[in-house]
This record gives structure tokens, C-alpha cells and sequence, in this order.
């Protein structure tokens, strides 16, 4: 609230509320404090429906952010003096307020705090969304509004309120990976009375005063002298609180990991942990798995969580190797080939044609290829573009379509190798190269194999090619089984002889 003014503004409008009576008055619940693994612990706090919210005020379902940056500090300018089964009606006085006298459509904290230290969840949804309050004029998209309950222009906030402050910022911020007591930057929205025009990038302190967003004295001198204690307790509960969930994961796999070299350190979104013999991560989508050996060393190399993603499983051995799969892609490791990284439409190829069971592993890692990607597998490649999608090359045709230049000479295959009668045939974008136990694997393009194709190709009477197109006298020659062959000239087009 802004309590610099020394009078009534001219325009004042006196707005009443009731904030009615509730249960809660008499017998004020605080829901039990909760974890989330790689934060620190939702404390304790009554919810809106345990401090009695009247939802039927609220015209709205608040909107989201991405993320939390910062942390506001607010008081709300009231009653200093009030007994404990006074605060939910306070609580629901200010709602009342914020909507039939601001017109907001909802409360505009996303948390309160009264001086016994009790947290009432504020604006729908807060407990669980980063919500966008209107606590903070051009600063309310991805920020946390807190305000104490009081005026704290002159008097000291209680103990147990700032303890419960530092609590909740703690708790919050640590969810969108925020130190209370580092710097983020916001970008202003904006409107009559910002202290910075829209569009202004601004730097804050994670945990900052109403005043410093906003032209107020909230949340009053006091308190606000309080904030770099508060910045340091909100990081201490982060310390203190933080779950331990890798640990207990850990646990789980009967000391194969060793014991931990290093503390849980924030990631990429998430927390990891070294220990003796590997790492463990963990995100909320993907959960704790295990990372180690050689698979370990090529995630690092990828750039861990942040390159590569969070492991989505465990290392799973298979026939010869192992593999580890991670949110961007797989690792894979065999003796004595090493690890290698697949991705993408290439990996989605692999893994539909049976993957290391059915191609074996990979003998490099994905390789960029003359506008598009290659992997190397001991049973082939897989070759991808955006225009021609992900397709294998096995055996004889790949080797001739290597000897041959590979993409940059017949450009990307756009099937798979496909089985014909007595032999078989992988089509590319510049030509294709066909295959017989007889013949060998030879490369037909152009004229040629436009004309080859259209009287049947190798179930036509010339069979399989027996030679890779040759210059000619004039053009250019390929030869057919049964002693035929097509020649071709600019002025006769492509011949079958």
C-alpha cells in the first residue's frame, strides 16, 4: 500500500466491506507444510478456503507466468493491534477490498502474513502456479507479492511475522531456482504511475521492497530496512529445508553409486549430485535416475542437463553395451566401439528398426553432413534432412554410396533400402544405387535412370546394373544384365540398347 501522502486526495471514494464471519475465526487451519524435491519445503499456511475466501467475488482464474524472478515485500498499511482470530477476517476484509474497491478480480497478494507468523494463501492459484498478482504496478508478471499485515512505517514487524516472510519467499523462489540474495532483471509493463517506462529492462534484488518497483513508502521504512535479513533467512531455509530426495533415491540402489562427493547443486531447472562412481539428477517431469562410466563422461562432454537434458531412466544394459536416454536424446555405450550420442529423427528411425538389436550401436556421435545429420551405427547409417526425414543405408549400398561421395554427390536417401527380387535398391535425392548377389551395387542417375525406371527398372528385361554410369562418346553409358544398356546424349535423350 502507499502511505506517502499527507491528506485525503481530492478524488477519494470511500468503499465499505464486509468481510462477514467464518469458521476460521474461531478455529484458523493452516494446511501442513509440503516438499518438493530439489526445493525447500512449503511451509505451513492456511489456504483460501481455510481462511474462508468468498470465490464467488472472484470474476476471474488468475493468469500464469513462466517463471519467478523476484520476491515484493508489502505491508498493508492497516491495524497493528489486531488478535489472532482477527487476521482471517482481515484477510477476506482485503480481498473484498482489492476486488469491489480496486477492481481487481481477485486479491491482489499472492501471500499475507500476520504477526503470529500464520501465511494465508492470496490470489487463486498461488500455491501451486507462478500467478500474476497486482501487487507491484509494471512489475507483477513473473514476481511473488508478500505482504505483512501492518503498518511497519514506524513499528517493528514481529519476529515470528518476518521468520514466516522469509519462509515463504524461501520456499517459493527456490521452485524457479532463485537465491534470495542475488539480482534478476524485469522487464516494465508499463502504466500510469511506473516509476519506468514499458519496456524498460530493470535490475531488482530477488527479494525487494514494494518501493523499490513502485513510487510508495510500502513496505514502510522499518520493514524495509529488514530486507537484507530477510534476503539472508529466506536463503538459510532454502539451505535448511531443501528435500532430499536424490539421497533417498540413492538409497535405493544398494550403494553402487558410493557416497556423495559434493552437495545437491541447482541445474538447468532441476539438482544433481555427485557421487563416488556417478551422478544423479532429478527434475519434476523426469524424476531421479543415475548417470556413470562412460555414459557419464559423454552427457558431461554434451553439457549435462543443461545440453542434453535430464536422464529419463536409469543406465539399462543390453546385449553388448548399455544405453542411458535422456529428455533431448540417447547415449549409448558398447565395447569396444565407446559412447555416442543419437538424437532427433535419427534416434526415432533407429529405435523403430530395433535399435542396437537390430543395427548395432553407434560408432560416432551425430555428425552434421552437408545440410542435414549422420549416424554411423556398425550396421549401417542413418542420413536426415528436414525435407527428406531420417532413412537407413546398410551393406553394400552404403559402401558404394561412401565411395561415391555420399550426400554431397547423390545428396540425402529419401527411403529406406528397399528389398527387390535377387537383390534390393535405396533411392536418393541425386540417383539411386541398386544392388544384386550377381552384379554388385552400382549408382544410376539422371537421364539414365529416369529412362530405366520408366520400362520397369530391374524388373525390367535389362535386370540390375551391372557397371555405375560412364562417360560415352558424346554422353554418358550405364550397363544392364543381358547385355543391355541405356546411353545418353543431349540430343537423343537417354537410349535403351
Amino acid at each position: 500500500m502507499d502511505t506517502s501522502s499527507s491528506g485525503p486526495p481530492p478524488d477519494l471514494t470511500l468503499v465499505t466491506v464486509d468481510p462477514g464471519s467464518s469458521a476460521a475465526d474461531a478455529n484458523l487451519q493452516q494446511a501442513p507444510a509440503g516438499t518438493a524435491h530439489g526445493a525447500a519445503a512449503q511451509p505451513p499456511m492456511a489456504s483460501r478456503a481455510q481462511w474462508g475466501a468468498d470465490e464467488s467475488l472472484r470474476d476471474c482464474t488468475p493468469s500464469s507466468a513462466e517463471t519467478i524472478k523476484v520476491g515484493f515485500v508489502h505491508h498493508t498499511a492497516g491495524s497493528n493491534s489486531y488478535r489472532p482470530e482477527d487476521s482471517a477476517g482481515l484477510v477476506r476484509g482485503i480481498s473484498a477490498y482489492h476486488v469491489q474497491g480496486n477492481g481487481w478480480c481477485d486479491i491482489g497478494y499472492n501471500f499475507l502474513v500476520d504477526r503470529f507468523g500464520t501465511i494465508f494463501e492470496g490470489r487463486y492459484g498461488s500455491l501451486t502456479r507462478p500467478v500474476i498478482g497486482a501487487h507491484t504496478l509494471a512489475f507483477n508478471r513473473d514476481t511473488l507479492g508478500v505482504s505483512a499485515m501492518g503498518d511497519f512505517a514506524t513499528a517493528a514487524a514481529p519476529a515470528a511475522m518476518t521468520s514466516s516472510i522469509s519462509k515463504v519467499l524461501g520456499w517459493k523462489l527456490s521452485l524457479y531456482n532463485r537465491d534470495p540474495r542475488a539480482t534478476a532483471q524485469l522487464t516494465s509493463g508499463g502504466g500510469t504511475g511506473a516509476k519506468w517506462a514499458a519496456g524498460t529492462v530493470v535490475t531488482f534484488n530477488v527479494v525487494s521492497g514494494h518501493r523499490d518497483g513502485y513510487a510508495t513508502d510500502c513496505p514502510g521504512d522499518v520493514l524495509y530496512r529488514e530486507l537484507p535479513a530477510l534476503r539472508d533467512a529466506a536463503a538459510q531455509y532454502q539451505r535448511d529445508s531443501a528435500s532430499s530426495g536424490i539421497d533417498q533415491y540413492n538409497a535405493t540402489l544398494g550403494g553402487l553409486l558410493g557416497t556423495p562427493t559434493g552437495p545437491e547443486v541447482s541445474v538447468a531447472g532441476g539438482w544433481m549430485r555427485p557421487y563416488e562412481r556417478g551422478k544423479i539428477s532429478w527434475s519434476a517431469a523426469t524424476g531421479a535416475h543415475f548417470v556413470w562410466g562412460a555414459i557419464l563422461v559423454k552427457y558431461q562432454e554434451l553439457g549435462g542437463p543443461a545440453g542434453f537434458g535430464f536422464p529419463i531412466s536409469d543406465e539399462v544394459g543390453l546385449a553388448g553395451g548399455a544405453r542411458s536416454t535422456f529428455t533431448r536424446g540417447s547415449v549409448f555405450w558398447s565395447q569396444p566401439r565407446g559412447a555416442h550420442f543419437v538424437w532427433g529423427a535419427i534416434l526415432d528411425k533407429y529405435n523403430g528398426l530395433g535399435g542396437p538389436a537390430a543395427l548395432g550401436f553407434p560408432t560416432s556421435d551425430e555428425v552434421a553432413v552437408a545440410g542435414g545429420s549422420r549416424s554411423t551405427l556398425t550396421g549401417g547409417s542413418v542420413l536426415w534432412t528436414e525435407r527428406t526425414g531420417a532413412h537407413l543405408v546398410i551393406g553394400a549400398i552404403l559402401s558404394k554410396y561412401s565411395d561415391f561421395g555420399g550426400p554431397a554427390a547423390l545428396g540425402f536417401p529419401i527411403t529406406d533400402e528397399v528389398y527387390l527380387a535377387r537383390g534390393a535398391r535405396s533411392t536418393f535425392t541425386g540417383g539411386s544405387v541398386l544392388w544384386s548377389g550377381g552384379t554388385g551395387a552400382h549408382v544410376v542417375i539422371g537421364g539414365i535412370l529416369a529412362k530405366y525406371d520408366s520400362i520397369g527398372g530391374p524388373t525390367s528385361d535389362l535386370g540390375f546394373p551391372t557397371t555405375d554410369e560412364f562417360a560415352a562418346p558424346g554422353g554418358a553409358r550405364s550397363n544392364f544384365q543381358r547385355d543391355h544398356y541405356i546411353l545418353w546424349t543431349p540430343s537423343t535423350g537417354a537410349v535403351v540398347h
